[in-house]
């Protein structure tokens, strides 16, 4: 699996595809990624 996080510039078109991929595998990883990516602005 590609690691968009490696230190290369990501697109939110890259951000959007790879979370919804990540959702096909359930809502515990989508939850995951979430509150992973927004906690700083909680």
């Amino acid at each position: 699996m590609k690691d968009i996080f490696s230190g290369q510039k990501v697109t939110t078109k890259e951000i959007k595809e790879f979370t919804e991929a990540l959702s096909l595998y359930g809502c515990n990883s989508m939850t995951f990624i979430t509150t992973s990516t927004f906690t700083d602005r909680a």
